[in-house]
């Protein structure tokens, strides 16, 4: 398990982290941290969405709610944050998976069938 450290730390230290991954993590507490430095090192580069489906951890990072903050100024300046619900979103099992087109279920039906719940 030395390489998955040594790979990890040069990640860190290319994003200019020079704290190493601290030592004796598990495996489920490596996973935790690699899944977290993948979120941070791709964000906003469209690979968060499959990230959680190929994990499947699609309830918790795809189906909570969207959440925002309305800044208005009060009479007095000073700028007060009031935190709304933009989307409710949910997630269930059979979103790990898309519906197969019926147009290519049609082309032979006693090969092909639909995702379940689809």
């Amino acid at each position: 398990m030395p390489e998955v450290y040594n790979m990890m730390n040069a990640i860190r230290r290319r994003a200019g982290i020079t704290q190493d991954l601290p030592a004796g993590l598990n495996k489920e507490q490596m996973r935790e941290r690699i899944h977290n430095e993948r979120a941070v090192e791709l964000a906003f580069e469209k690979h968060r969405f499959w990230d959680a489906r190929r994990w499947k951890k699609g309830p918790e990072i795809l189906g909570s709610d969207i959440h925002g903050v309305r800044v208005t100024r009060n009479g007095s300046g000073t700028l007060v944050f009031n935190y709304i619900k933009v989307e409710g979103r949910s997630f269930s099992d059979k979103m790990y998976f898309f519906p197969i087109p019926q147009s290519e279920i049609d082309k032979n039906p006693n090969v092909l069938d639909q995702n379940k719940d689809w």
